[in-house]
């Protein structure tokens, strides 16, 4: 999906029909975030999603981001007004 946004990017830049619009691209990856879909993996069966564990053990370790944390970062990065074309960021980066 990264890839797939910088080519997205670069491509705006190169539209006719797109000269003078205020396009920008902003790629987030907030980790893996603490959700009901968290909650419903954990619940699967290990024959259904033979990588259960890995978020199981992410969960115990307390390693899944509280999603408010990214929605801030996301609604802070939007509050902020316009920025680069072309923004890659990370949750606490």
């Amino acid at each position: 999906l990264r890839m797939a946004d910088e080519v997205l990017a670069v491509e705006l830049g190169e539209y006719e029909e797109l000269a003078g619009r205020d396009l920008r691209v902003f790629t987030y990856a907030p980790g893996v975030v603490a959700t009901a879909m968290q909650e419903s993996i954990r619940a699967t069966s290990l024959d259904d999603f033979p990588r259960r564990a890995k978020f199981e053990d992410l969960h115990a370790n307390d390693q899944l981001a509280d999603p408010r944390a990214p929605a801030r970062e996301i609604a802070d990065r939007l509050e902020a007004g316009p920025g680069p074309a072309h923004e890659v960021a990370r949750l606490g980066g």
